[in-house]
């Protein structure tokens, strides 16, 4: 029997669609005694923040990838203490979008995408096969610690067996995505920057306070310069560590603060330079400059005996001009 088109949406056409046209498969399916696919559902703990979440991913076991995936995390334990990780994969999900319109949600851009490529690189499939939870809490937690900052994690994870079918009913993706691809092999500078970053509790993005008068022109920074950054205020995890670093206020206007610079990557194929700075302990702030730019550098700059930082006057009217300016075109 030929597979039908991918419009249709019958249970047969789907159940068809999901076996590759088998319809033997696909009657068993209807029957609900053929499972294509297995839910891996749990939470877990970053023991060093007290922060947890929940995380539902859709296996597809007969065919070997991954339809979906969905995470939250909280700055809180309350995730790891209170919810049951073997409750049925509905509910699950169902918290999971209730959880995402908490106050304490962390921001997780990419976040999933991470957790995938470190899946297929342990061949987690396996586990995920054989349904041995202790095997799988292992590995996630192995994963989530990559992923998030490396600090030690916790899981309590359940799984169900299900099929396409029954994800299809529910609206879930039940077919291989259209972009899904092998992880390719990282380039040295990749492999670099992903190194810098799994050591760091979080990684934030920014941009270098600009002096194009009496600048330092970014191609002379040196690891153990100290810079003026600009974090940029994207996400509920940006506004929550500038917050913890006194850089913005109640109107939401973001102030420069101090980073040291810990890496200098060259980029020649673009004409960039990826610095990275650290602001306070266990924050990265990822740089990504043109390489013609002058920054501000207070490595030299004359240090009090309290050792605060004193920052020229001219420097300092020069930034607050600046940000005048940008409020003015922000209003306009």
């Amino acid at each position: 029997m030929a597979i039908p088109d991918e419009n249709s949406n019958s249970e047969l056409d789907i159940a068809l669609k999901s076996t590759n046209g088998d319809t033997e498969k696909a009657l068993a399916m209807i029957a609900g005694e053929y499972f294509d696919c297995a839910v891996l559902k749990g939470t877990f703990l970053l023991q060093d923040s007290g922060y947890s979440g929940l995380i539902v991913i859709f296996f597809n076991t007969a065919n070997d990838y991954i339809p979906f995936i969905d995470s939250v995390i909280l700055k809180t334990s309350v995730v790891y203490e209170q919810i049951d990780a073997s409750a049925e994969w509905k509910a699950v999900l169902h918290e999971i979008n209730t959880l995402k319109k908490s106050h304490d949600i962390i921001g997780t851009s990419g976040i999933n995408d991470k957790i995938l490529n470190e899946i297929f690189k342990e061949n987690f499939f396996l586990g995920v096969k054989s349904g041995n939870v202790n095997q799988l809490e292992n590995g996630l937690e192995v994963i989530l610690r990559k992923v998030l900052g490396n600090q030690p994690t916790s899981c309590n994870l359940g799984i169900e067996q299900i099929n396409s079918l029954t994800m299809s009913k529910e609206g879930i993706p039940f077919v291989k995505p259209a972009f899904f691809t092998q992880p390719q092999e990282k380039t040295e500078t990749e492999k670099i920057m992903q190194s810098i970053e799994e050591q760091a509790q979080f990684v934030l993005e920014g941009n270098a306070v600009i002096a194009p008068v009496k600048g330092k022109f970014i191609t002379n920074v040196q690891i153990g310069d100290e810079i003026l950054i600009l974090i940029n205020d994207k996400d509920q995890e940006s506004r929550t560590v500038l917050t913890s670093l006194n850089a913005i206020d109640e109107d939401g206007t973001v102030s420069p603060v101090p980073g040291k610079i810990v890496q200098k990557i060259n980029l020649p194929d673009t004409r960039s330079i990826v610095l990275y700075a650290l602001v306070d302990k266990g924050i990265l702030v990822k740089l990504t400059e043109d390489s013609s730019l002058k920054i501000i550098d207070i490595s030299s700059m004359e240090k009090a005996s309290s050792g605060e930082i004193k920052i020229p006057l001219g420097v300092i009217l020069f930034i607050v001009a600046a940000l005048i300016i940008v409020t003015v075109i922000l209003l306009v």
